[in-house]
């Protein structure tokens, strides 16, 4: 890990401190409590499946990287924030997660409802 990792790193690291909210995390079965931030939340995009127009919301959430060392999300776990449930999805052609920029401390979740 270079300089300009570990300074991008530790400026996530206190946005992350300042901001993060409790979640519930559901994945294979089990149930936990993790700190998230919320980011890149994208309201009532229309989709067409089968002919049929639905109306969906994306929303990503920015988690340690050590919180799932070891398991990585996987589609269709559930993130459970205050009242809201997003479902962990496949971005078009990539895994439900990816690294947060590069940052090798934090991931990035993507998730709809």
């Amino acid at each position: 890990m270079n300089d300009f990792s570990v300074a991008v790193d530790s400026s996530v690291e206190t946005l992350f401190q300042m901001s993060a909210s409790s979640i519930s995390y559901k994945t294979r079965g089990q149930t936990r409590c993790l700190k998230a931030v919320r980011a890149g939340t994208s309201w009532h995009d229309i989709e067409s499946v089968k002919s049929t127009r639905l109306l969906s919301s994306n929303r990503d959430y920015i988690c340690r990287a050590s919180d799932f060392a070891d398991e990585k999300p996987i589609p269709k776990d559930v993130i459970t924030d205050g009242e809201e449930q997003w479902v962990v999805y496949n971005l078009a052609q990539e895994e439900c997660w990816r690294p947060l920029g590069i940052s090798t401390s934090f991931i990035r979740i993507h998730c709809r409802k």
